[in-house]
């Protein structure tokens, strides 16, 4: 992957460091969702220096899982989840699991998307419930969702915002 670094930090309390695939910048915007302090590389996982939890990382150090312990999202078995490598059988999405009505509005806010696309450029944009789609929009687009799949960057729950204040110059959030 030609946007990312590999990241690895040195041994902590005699634990192994694996390295960090996030996209450039992504690590510093990282923060604790309980109680915002900033993160660090312990082991195979992301400790939060002011309260001690130790969040997993899944698909080989790409993609940090940042559930807030309220969170009714967290789901322990994220951390073993790796990216789908093929084009087999689509999973159930989350969306049709839950027997949410079945929506397409992508189509309706696509103007206004591709608008704030021009008007954002290169700075950096949260997108809350990514989805599954696989939509480019820049290096700088950070994707968040409440559970791992291939189009996200980080697993949280926009209720409790895994990312240091300030950390992103926009807001992205279609069909949610």
């Amino acid at each position: 992957m030609e946007n990312t670094i590999p990241i690895v930090h040195k041994q902590v309390h005699g634990h192994k460091q694996k390295p960090l695939n996030i996209p450039r910048g992504l690590e510093e915007r990282l923060a604790c969702p309980d109680c915002k302090a900033g993160l660090v590389l312990v082991g195979e996982g992301l400790l939060c220096g002011a309260c001690s939890h130790v969040y997993p990382v899944a698909d080989n150090g790409s993609m940090p899982i940042l559930h807030c312990d309220k969170s009714e999202f967290a789901n322990p078995e994220y951390a073993d989840w790796e990216r789908s490598r093929s084009k087999g059988t689509r999973r159930r999405s989350y969306r049709q699991a839950r027997l949410l009505p079945k929506t397409n509005v992508t189509g309706i806010a696509k103007p206004q998307r591709n608008r704030f696309v021009n008007e954002v450029g290169e700075r950096w944009v949260l997108n809350v419930g990514s989805g599954e789609q696989k939509i480019i929009l820049a290096e700088t687009w950070v994707n968040l969702d409440i559970q791992p799949h291939n189009n996200c960057d980080v697993v949280g729950d926009a209720n409790w915002l895994p990312f240091r204040n300030g950390s992103f110059d926009g807001v992205c959030c279609t069909s949610v």
